[in-house]
């Protein structure tokens, strides 16, 4: 079967359209082909915690933050989005502890597993708080 060259540069096209995707998301921290669940925190403040931030769990990466929405009128004003690999669930009463990461100041999210009880689902919402620092 012979082709055209049409649908040579076609093919050409979405691959590379492909691959492209895949490359953007990778430099985000992003892996496409891991299945993940969101868990949302909220925090009074979140000391410079920024989009593709580390979750750790026992000082191993578990996920990545999602978002940081400032809600300008709400008693809690910062909800963090975070993206959790399904391979890693959280247990209802755990605690996501923004910590700094290491010593230039940057920020990261250190989930302290709670004993028993369900693990969260999609959607859920785990108890935020801030770690103590060094300063």
């Amino acid at each position: 079967m012979k082709y055209t060259s049409e649908i040579k540069i076609g093919i050409t096209g979405l691959v590379t359209t492909a691959v492209i995707i895949w490359g953007i998301n990778y430099l985000k921290g992003r892996n496409i082909l891991e299945s993940t669940y969101t868990l949302t925190a909220q925090y009074g403040q979140v000391d410079g915690l920024e989009p593709s931030a580390n979750v750790m769990l026992k000082g191993f990466k578990i996920g990545t933050v999602e978002d940081v929405i400032f809600e300008t009128e709400a008693d809690v004003p910062f909800t963090v989005l975070m993206e959790i690999e399904k391979a890693y669930p959280i247990r209802a009463g755990s605690i996501a502890e923004i910590f700094s990461a290491d010593l230039l100041g940057s920020k990261a999210i250190n989930i302290v597993p709670a004993e028993g009880g369900n693990y969260l689902a999609d959607g859920d919402q785990v108890s935020g708080q801030l770690a103590d620092d060094m300063i």
